[in-house]
């Protein structure tokens, strides 16, 4: 893409920097709205919407992608072709068309990534807090295990093909995660109001 003189490295910095700015926005504004309209977004629930995030930042990704490969001097192979003058001419797309992809992945995380971590340690019991983290780290992992498996098809004129599976990947997960785990969210709620009840009982 064009990059006009913009680091590539810029960009991967935009994701923890979208963390950092929508993080207090998501704890100190959207929850507590929620709350006030009493619209319930339990952990299970914020999880899986942090997959949809993730799907939708990776289904964008495609897009892009598919831009690239429809836009010339080199289409499908970028920086390859006689038309790229030796790799400095890159094919007609701006750079910062991708920014959306990484800021969708910061919400994504906030509410995946966080409230697992958040779960993880508030349901383990007191002596398996830290290895209910180890297994959370051990599963990223994994994920980390499995992107190098796939990375010798992380290559022109494939990465259309690589972003949409892992976009169908994600929103298989979603689901089958949701209609799965959601019955734990009510397993909450009712423990949450029995406590609130209790409390009041005992004030009365």
């Amino acid at each position: 893409m064009e990059s006009y003189g913009l680091p590539n490295d810029l960009f991967k910095t935009l994701n923890p920097i979208g963390c950092i700015i929508f993080g207090p926005v998501v704890q100190n504004i959207l929850y507590p709205y929620l709350n006030r309209r009493k619209i319930g977004f339990p952990p299970i629930a914020r999880i899986a919407t942090g997959f949809v995030f993730m799907a939708m930042s990776i289904a964008i990704a495609a897009g892009i992608q598919d831009l690239i490969y429809t836009s010339g001097p080199c289409y499908d192979m970028p920086l390859t072709c006689a038309a790229s003058e030796g790799r400095t001419i890159p094919n007609t797309v701006n750079v910062l068309i991708q920014t959306p992809v990484y800021i969708i992945m910061a919400f994504s995380e906030l509410f995946a990534l966080a409230t697992g971590y958040e779960y993880a340690y508030t349901k383990a019991p007191q002596r398996m807090k830290s290895f209910a983290q180890a297994v959370s780290v051990f599963m990223a992992g994994i994920g980390s295990a499995l992107a190098m498996a796939i990375s010798t098809v992380d290559i022109d004129p494939h990465l259309m093909t690589l972003y949409t599976s892992l976009t169908v990947v994600m929103v298989v997960n979603a689901i089958p995660f949701w209609f799965s785990f959601r019955k734990l969210d009510k397993i909450d709620d009712k423990l949450n109001n029995a406590v609130i009840n209790g409390d009041q009982n005992g004030q009365s």
